[in-house]
């Protein structure tokens, strides 16, 4: 599957009584090959489970990308769940992730769902609960980083709860990445002023 550009964003839409309202549309993940070119932007869903990025059930995904990705502003970002599985591989180093500001967590993978994200920057702040969280047995790696911020979320920067869950993180091989989980809820785990060059962090359930 081949997109040049996405961007879901608050459509309007009329309905069949013909009222106008503001519609949101979370981008699903099936089984397959993605090639995204280009920005993929995702805002504006809202109402339990929606997320700018789904994917649950059985299913492999691989995503190649090679712009930046931005899930804001949603119910949550990102929602992996049921043995879901999804390799984000990205051939610039110069992009980022963002899953900032949404209304639950930022990064959300659990019920044995596993997320891979390669070559890019990871931005997950101002959440209203965690910035990332890896859940029942939930697996989420973020590999060949340049910058991971989870900053300012209400509860945790990044949470692995459960049993079998792990978030790890890796850096380039260049010596200049950085991992920084800031002015989060201080009572939350991984709450407190941190910032450290990343080599690899392997975060396991508490």
């Amino acid at each position: 599957m081949r997109f040049n550009s996405i961007v879901i964003s608050q459509i309007l839409f009329t309905t069949i009584v013909g009222h106008s309202a503001w519609a949101q549309s979370t981008y699903d993940i099936t089984q397959g090959t993605y090639e995204w070119t280009t920005n993929i932007v995702v805002n504006g869903v809202e109402g339990w489970p929606g997320s700018g990025l789904r994917a649950n059930g059985e299913l492999t995904a691989l995503i190649n990308s090679s712009g930046n990705i931005d899930v804001s502003n949603n119910h949550s970002g990102l929602f992996f769940s049921e043995n879901a599985s999804v390799t984000i591989h990205h051939s610039q180093t110069d992009k980022l992730f963002s899953a900032n500001n949404n209304g639950w967590d930022g990064i959300l993978v659990e019920s044995n769902a596993d997320l891979t994200v390669k070559g890019m920057s990871i931005s997950a702040n101002g959440n209203t609960e965690n910035g990332i969280r890896a859940n029942s047995g939930g697996q989420i790696a973020l590999t060949e980083t340049t910058t991971v911020e989870f900053n300012n979320n209400g509860d945790k920067g990044l949470f692995a709860f459960s049993d079998n869950s792990v978030i790890s993180i890796s850096g380039n091989n260049d010596n200049a990445s950085y991992l920084y989980v800031k002015d989060n809820n201080q009572a939350g785990n991984w709450g407190q002023e941190y910032g450290q060059k990343i080599t690899h962090w392997l975060i396991l359930p508490i």
